[in-house]
């Protein structure tokens, strides 16, 4: 996306801080304007119908936080896109995201 931007061929692309660090090169970035930073949100999120079982819920989410203190586990995480570790949500990503998805009508106008 970024070359496209530097070559002309779009005018901005939005992408993540961990593919800004780790794909552009600073010959291309000298060339770029950051003009607009989110903070920070999960890049991925465990989801589950409203209809499943609490416990199974709970644990199902105890072993996802859990996974990377055993090799099973590690192995599994880094199946999963080179995944290093599950967190819960922190409030300030969750107030982040709802502040986004307002915005998201503004953007679809």
């Amino acid at each position: 996306m970024m070359s496209w931007v530097e070559k002309g061929i779009v005018a901005a692309s939005a992408f993540s801080n961990e593919d800004w660090d780790d794909e552009v090169t600073p010959e291309i970035s000298a060339n770029l304007n950051v003009f607009y930073r989110t903070p920070n949100i999960p890049r991925a999120v465990m989801m589950a119908r409203s209809t499943l079982d609490p416990q199974l819920k709970t644990d199902i989410q105890t072993l996802l936080f859990s996974a990377d203190s055993n090799e099973e586990g590690l192995n599994a995480l880094r199946a999963f896109k080179k995944t290093k570790k599950f967190d819960p949500i922190p409030q300030e990503a969750l107030t982040t995201i709802q502040e986004i998805g307002a915005k998201r009508t503004v953007l679809e106008d």
